[in-house]
């Protein structure tokens, strides 16, 4: 990829949970700046007030932490309009600067630029500002000749990550995996690795280990609402059934909300909004 080894901007592109910020680490970490400081920003997360400060001040605000690194703006076309007028304003002064001093910027967003410059969500001199790459990341389920690969991968770093012997995926589980939609994209794919480990964990058995790891949440998902109803009077609506489902992903992460509304695809505040219903 011809974006690692070089200093400018870069557009990641995708929907929400395909991993954009796990690529934007690795641009980091495998680039000329990898000692330098890696300063994300959930852009969709700033206060309306303070959005412009928490960017943009001389000392403290993130432009000015990531110096000599990279910083990382998620969701960037969720900036305010005049936030983003500042932030232009702001990367052209860093054209004076130092080259070695400025922060590279990695930008993602859930759509192409493009789409986001005509639906008014982002300025155009903004993008070409932060988009002299622009790399477009593929949902997992069009992913499907790389998807055991990429699960393996991600058992891998769970399992590293928990000081515990390395597992693979179990034979009962793979055809599973293959067939799964996967509409939270990389995101549901840790979630469900996480969960699984658990419930691994949990069990005090030494040749379990042989059998590899079993993704049952993906079973306990599928089957979710697979009820039968005998009459129109007692079909729930679709409300009740969202809402069901909402509660399903919140017990897989652990009542994490930033994490549900990504696998959700929806903001956090969308996800409130939704939340307040049954109240």
């Amino acid at each position: 990829m011809a974006a690692v080894g070089a200093d400018a901007p870069v557009v990641l592109c995708g929907e929400r949970g395909v991993g954009k910020l796990r690529i934007a680490r690795w641009l980091h970490d495998n680039g000329r700046r990898a000692a330098g400081p890696l300063v994300v920003v959930a852009c969709d997360a700033l206060s309306l007030v303070g959005s412009e400060e928490a960017l943009l001040h001389l000392h403290s605000g993130a432009l000015a932490r990531a110096a000599r690194g990279t910083l990382v703006l998620e969701c960037v076309d969720a900036l305010p309009t005049r936030v983003q007028a500042s932030l232009v304003r702001a990367l052209i002064g860093l054209d004076a600067t130092n080259v070695e001093t400025r922060p590279r910027i990695i930008s993602t967003v859930s759509e192409t630029p493009t789409a986001a410059i005509r639906a008014g969500r982002l300025r155009e001199d903004l993008r070409f500002r932060l988009g002299v790459f622009t790399v477009p990341v593929p949902a997992l389920r069009e992913r499907r000749d790389d998807l055991l690969v990429l699960v393996n991968d991600v058992i891998r770093q769970a399992c590293l990550k928990r000081r515990r012997a390395v597992l693979t995926l179990s034979a009962a589980t793979r055809e599973q995996v293959l067939t799964h939609h996967w509409p939270g994209n990389v995101v549901e794919l840790e979630t469900c690795v996480e969960a699984a480990l658990d419930d691994h964990d949990d069990v005090d058995n030494d040749t379990d280990d042989a059998n590899g790891l079993d993704l049952t949440i993906l079973a306990a998902t599928a089957s979710l609402f697979s009820v039968e109803i005998g009459s129109v009077a007692v079909a729930p609506t679709l409300a009740a059934v969202e809402l069901r489902y909402i509660h399903h992903v919140l017990r897989l992460v652990g009542g994490n909300k930033t994490r549900a509304a990504e696998i959700l695809q929806v903001d956090r505040r969308t996800l409130y909004r939704r939340l307040a219903r049954q109240r």
